[in-house]
């Protein structure tokens, strides 16, 4: 079970300009010098009444070693240091301050600690920690009100969107992973980071038909929300006149011997939000049917001056929800909403493992809900009274019924607190929410939440990883272990560790990959000046500790000092499965990095290859093959350059990583070629059955001329040629090399389109193409060369 929430902690930054929660504050200052520091901590009564002994809580990123000190008690507990009154400076008169101060020694990265004081019980220590978080926002807007600052971000929230937030794209099998087991259901067309955890993606397949997921406008002035024929087009605004948001859910037969689709189905689930943006959609087949489940963000638009963007993202929510709408999908012709669930949040991502739906949301307490008004400077102090009248009930995020009746998701019992955000500005108060819905048994949902932020996961089949990515700051990982076993479900919190850095992939949760039980996580390190900054860190659950992680080892180290990447290099890719994760790295040329992690503890550098242009995907092929996607480049040594060329398809052989080689190439188009594997790792169709290995890519292909070109230049670059899946195979024989070769390419015959969203589905000799939400397919023998 999750430690429950039990005491309030409040840094000195969170009482200055603000209401206080707690009659004593404290704040530390002191010098750092090699493997050594001081530390001296200043204890305030900020109360209006005698302080009769005090408590104060020091936090650090790893057990601390003290020297000596001075002026007060002092105890280890893992990283947090606590430290209490003497017998002479107990008594602290109102307003009174008193020191005490410690030496330490440290080896690696080291920052002065931060320092919490203060015990409440439960609820009001969850109360006043996102009270203080909504005092911080507020004091925030009425600063920059007075300094002539605007709002970074606007709040027109009556766009809509029609792809999906994370990556994706469809797969013949569930994963890339190679040791896989086949799922017993016929839901597994997405390409996957991990075997068994599914993603959403917008088109999903019951075995018989393909469903293709988007948000879309329909018209409300003469025909009902839900009839098939009131579908409009996904882009403009919704919310106004005689047309609202909702979810179009279109249906297609295939037939895979024929090699041929047909539109047989379309629904539009009606939203009264005015924004609406579908991240995907899971197929579950449950003892009620087939069912379709699609993972939507929502919120109402706002007035401009209700937004206020702090940061990389937007921080305070107004009306923020994650909605999860069930459609009966038994008859494709008669598609309808079979349930519906709503609560409060921003949707951070999301994954499916077997019945059990998890989202991952950041909550902040929603600012429309509390009756704020932020129409003018005159309702900051309303605002400032509205919030401390507000209870526990008023803060938490809610999940609404059927008629909007909200009630608390989660309670201070469903909340654990390790340790409070180091960083207290106007970043405290959020909520990281897990929320387990079970597709089986008519959304059953329970829920955990932690006192920090997220912006993205990674996930094996046995936890979720919840990370939050600032450079500045670095990296903060959190973990939550899951059990999945039909009769029992439970999210347990299982400690959290800082990396120094920011993580590499710009498909974040690519730069993760867990074996028994042993995290990898691949980050840039936050120094400007190293020329080869990138490390990779294995973390493990502390020793002796239900609710702690630790970081193992770190690559490169004095023992394994190799760097990963050369000067300047920077990282493109990273896959991890078995003993190894093999990582992409390119400024001139492509060095593939093959890394040792059969002993945990002592991670290292097998092997390396150097290959031209940039791999922006890997995907493994059984365990011997490894297959690269990305561009070809070349380096232009007149102008100290590397101009990216066409989409380049590589083969690698790591049978033996110690000697990896490549085994062929092929590079499609010139210059202004692109594939939807360069922008969302969902973008590869890959199978292997009794047909053979095969896999498909997406290409918007360029190689005309522009003009009068000089094809000689390597800047040139080329228009658009055509748009089409292509699909290869890799054929494997007793004691010879593995071989790439091209089947053909699906064409459309759609002008010049992006290929960000675009979808393949290889099933048996028929290969099917989602490009720009138009469906196309043939059969494999018939694809045109």
């Amino acid at each position: 079970m999750l430690r429950k929430l039990n005491f309030i902690l409040t840094p000195l930054g969170m009482v200055l300009g603000v209401n206080t929660y707690a009659d004593v504050s404290c704040a530390v200052s002191g010098s750092v010098w090699n493997n050594g520091y001081v530390a001296n901590v200043a204890v305030t009564n900020a109360g209006e009444s005698l302080q009769e002994g005090w408590s104060v809580a020091l936090l650090f990123d790893d057990t601390p070693t003290i020297n000596n000190s001075w002026s007060a008690e002092l105890a280890v507990d893992g990283n947090v240091l606590t430290a209490s009154n003497v017998a002479w400076n107990a008594n602290l008169a109102a307003g009174q301050s008193t020191h005490f101060g410690f030496v330490g020694s440290y080896s690696g990265d080291f920052e002065l600690p931060e320092c919490f004081v203060g015990a409440l019980d439960d609820d009001t220590a969850l109360e006043d920690y996102l009270k203080q978080g909504v005092h911080n926002h507020l004091n925030l807007r009425i600063e920059n009100s007075a300094t002539g600052s605007s709002s970074s971000s606007s709040s027109s929230g009556a766009s809509s969107s029609s792809s999906s937030s994370s990556a994706s794209s469809a797969s013949s099998t569930s994963s890339g992973a190679p040791v896989a087991e086949p799922d017993t259901q016929p839901d597994d067309i997405t390409n996957t980071q991990e075997d068994g955890v599914d993603e959403a993606d917008i088109i999903e397949s019951d075995g018989n038909n393909f469903f293709v997921v988007r948000s879309s406008l329909y018209y409300t002035g003469t025909s009902s929300s839900t009839s098939g024929s009131s579908s409009a087009s996904s882009s403009g605004s919704g919310g106004y006149g005689d047309y609202a948001q909702g979810v179009l859910i279109e249906a297609y037969s295939k037939d895979s011997a024929a090699g041929t689709t047909q539109h047989v189905g379309q629904v539009t689930l009606p939203y009264e939000e005015n924004y609406l943006h579908v991240s995907g959609a899971y197929f579950r087949k449950t003892p009620q049917g087939n069912r379709l489940a699609i993972v939507s963000n929502t919120r109402e638009s706002q007035p401009y001056y209700w937004s206020y963007g702090y940061g990389y993202y937007p921080y305070y929510q107004i009306s923020n929800k994650v909605a999860i709408s069930v459609a009966n999908i038994d008859i494709p012709e008669l598609m309808d909403e079979a349930e519906r669930i709503t609560f409060d949040g921003d949707l951070v991502s999301s994954r499916r493992i077997g019945s059990k739906l998890y989202i991952a949301s950041r909550y902040s307490p929603n600012l429309s809900r509390l009756g704020f008004d932020f129409s003018s400077s005159a309702s900051n102090e309303a605002n400032a009274q509205r919030l401390d009248d507000a209870d526990l009930t008023d803060l938490l995020p809610h999940v609404y019924d059927e008629n909007g009746v909200g009630t608390p998701l989660v309670t201070a019992a469903d909340c654990t607190v390790p340790e409070w955000p180091e960083k207290v500005d106007v970043y405290a108060g959020s909520l990281l929410v897990i929320t387990q819905i079970d597709l089986d048994n008519n959304l059953e949902i329970s829920s955990r939440c932690l006192p920090a932020s997220a912006t993205e996961i990674y996930s094996s089949a046995d936890a979720i990883y919840a990370f939050s990515n600032a450079f500045s700051v670095g990296v903060k990982v959190h973990k939550f272990t899951l059990k999945n076993d039909t009769q029992e479900s439970e999210i347990s919190y299982k400690g959290s560790v800082k990396l120094p850095g920011s993580i590499a992939c710009s498909n974040q949760s690519y730069c993760f990959g867990e074996q028994d039980g042993a995290l990898r996580v691949l980050y840039r390190a936050s120094n400007y000046s190293d020329p080869t900054p990138y490390r990779i860190s294995v973390i493990k659950q502390s020793s002796g500790s239900e609710e702690g992680l630790e970081v193992i080892a770190t690559l490169p180290n004095a023992e394994r000092p190799a760097s990963i990447g050369k000067p300047g290099e920077i990282v493109y890719a990273m896959r991890s499965f078995g003993d190894h994760a093999y990582v992409v790295t390119f400024d001139r040329i492509d060095p593939l990095y093959a890394i040792n992690f059969s002993n945990p503890a002592d991670p290292y550098i097998a092997g390396e290859l150097e290959v031209t242009g940039v791999s922006d995907y890997l995907h493994p092929v059984g365990e011997n093959l490894l297959l690269g996607v990305g561009r070809d480049a070349i380096f232009d040594e007149a102008r100290n350059l590397t101009w990216f060329q066409g989409v380049k398809v590589e083969l690698f052989d790591v049978s033996d990583p110690t000697n990896l080689r490549s085994l062929g190439s092929e590079v499609i188009g010139k210059r202004g070629s692109s594939t939807t594997l360069s922008f969302d790792t969902r973008g590869i169709a890959f199978s292997h059955d009794e047909n053979g290995i095969r896999f498909a890519i997406p290409v918007k292909m360029h190689d005309k001329p522009i003009g009068p070109a000089n094809t000689d230049a390597l800047n040139q670059y080329y228009n658009w040629t055509h748009t089409g899946l292509y699909v290869y195979q890799i054929e494997t024989q007793p004691n010879t090399d593995a071989s790439l070769s091209r089947l053909g390419i699906l064409k459309t015959d759609i002008g010049e389109a992006n290929v960000r969203y675009d979808r393949g589905v290889i099933d048996g000799g028929a290969v099917y193409y989602l490009h720009n939400y138009h469906m196309f397919s043939s059969l494999i023998n018939y694809l045109a060369q």
